[in-house]
């Protein structure tokens, strides 16, 4: 599934100008596509958009935990009484 967010604007200010930068995006779908491009502004106020770019959410990670409980469930729920 992809997904674009026109809404979603994330903008990042900085007086000196320098080269890496850090957007936090939250509240993102699991196993989503996201289409994103980012506009930087120099000095004079001139402005340049980058290609669009993709990035793939995931899936939700499961912990050893739940993969062996849920296990057990499956081979043993038929002897455990619901009340």
């Amino acid at each position: 599934m992809e997904k674009t967010r026109a809404n979603l604007d994330k903008s990042l200010s900085e007086s000196d100008y320098s080269f890496n930068h850090t957007v936090v995006l939250s509240d993102l779908d699991v196993a989503s596509t996201y289409v994103y491009a980012i506009t930087s502004e120099d000095r004079s106020g001139g402005q340049s958009t980058s290609d669009s770019y993709a990035v793939y959410t995931g899936t939700k990670s499961v912990s050893l935990f739940d993969l062996i409980a849920d296990a057990i469930g499956q081979v043993f729920g038929w002897a455990i009484a619901k009340n």
